[in-house]
């Protein structure tokens, strides 16, 4: 990987989006394990299931890993911080560049996304339908269940999950967590509308400041982006290169 002063780097205009597996050989896992501070290795023990365990590790082991290129340090040497609701950023310093990221993994899957200079949330999940219903009915703002009800049976599992990734990625990006009800903002949600965010019950000029994006992610995955400002360009970023989209 490349210093953060690389133009092949640059971020000054860009938020580079990383689609990750976290199914790897165990030596890998446990290089990435060897990575993680003290609490993310405590955090790590905490769970139940050995998969969800590895999987964590392996995550903030690539976290690390995609950070360390962009910061030109060793991932033992990176350290986060925490806001009040959970969402890491990093110690401040003049390494740091001001440089925002979020991450979201679900199953043996992960996206990271790395920008400067501007707040930014992703979302990933995997399309498992149980729940969708209830969630819906209980979170979704006045006129977006009024749409849903209004869609096809057919394509509202794909609206759900559209819905669903791009409220999430919203709410990352604030970095409030669940103290802002899904209620009291609205995104699109019909399959082949453009994401956006329609409005919030908070500032009626806050759907101007943000942009939101449709991640492509693997079958059976939905994916979103929010990204404060809309003078950027979304670059899928692998060991192999960069594609902008």
């Amino acid at each position: 990987m490349k210093g953060i002063g690389s133009p092949w780097n640059s971020l000054d205009h860009a938020v580079h989006v990383w689609r990750e597996r976290l199914d790897c050989p165990e030596d890998e896992r446990d290089r990435f394990q060897a990575w993680l501070s003290p609490d993310e290795k405590e955090r790590a023990a905490r769970f139940r299931f050995a998969r969800d365990r590895d999987a964590y590790i392996v995550a903030r082991g690539r976290l690390r890993q995609i950070l360390s290129g962009y910061l030109d340090r060793m991932p033992t040497g990176i350290r986060f911080t925490y806001s009040p609701a959970g969402k890491p950023g990093l110690e401040p310093g003049p390494e740091t560049a001001d440089i925002q990221f979020n991450l979201a993994h679900s199953r043996r899957r992960a996206v990271y996304a790395v920008t400067r200079n501007r707040r930014v949330g992703v979302d990933l999940e995997y399309r498992d339908l149980r729940a969708a219903r209830t969630i819906a009915d209980g979170f979704f703002a006045p006129a977006e269940k009024a749409g849903y009800d209004r869609l096809p049976p057919e394509v509202r599992e794909t609206a759900f999950f559209l819905w669903w990734t791009r409220k999430e990625a919203f709410l990352k990006a604030l970095g409030g967590g669940l103290s802002i009800p899904l209620d009291q903002f609205e995104v699109s949600l019909a399959p082949g509308e453009p994401a956006a965010l329609h409005g919030t019950g908070w500032d009626s000029a806050e759907a101007e400041r943000w942009r939101l994006v449709d991640l492509e992610v693997e079958r059976d995955y939905a994916g979103a982006l929010a990204v404060e400002g809309r003078d950027w360009e979304l670059i899928y970023r692998s060991g192999q290169g960069e594609e902008k989209l």
